[in-house]
């Protein structure tokens, strides 16, 4: 059995890597990629949404692949016409329900 199962069954993790990223920020990253500039809509909230994951760090280490690698594979996933599922992602839900 992975070792994340063994761990997170009994618990919730939050899964995500140490840095705190913005929307505006990574959008900017992949307008990079893509060679456009993205474009905005309305104003952003003034609150900020934050996942602590130290828990999920302390028991499975920390991510090994840096956030730049997988920005650039999801750009050439996107580039190459790489499946979508075609899922919501509801990050535009700020109060946590889904």
């Amino acid at each position: 059995m992975p070792r994340a199962l063994l761990v997170a069954a009994a618990r919730v993790l939050n899964v995500t890597g140490p840095e705190i990223l913005s929307v505006r920020r990574t959008a900017e990253a992949f307008g990079e990629l893509f060679h456009r500039a993205p474009i905005f809509r309305g104003e952003e909230g003034g609150g900020v949404l934050l996942s602590n994951a130290s828990l999920c760090h302390s028991l499975l280490g920390r991510p090994e692949v840096p956030l730049e690698d997988v920005t650039q594979w999801v750009a050439r996933w996107i580039q190459q016409g790489g499946e979508s599922l075609n899922k919501p992602t509801k990050f535009e839900v700020a109060s946590g329900q889904f």
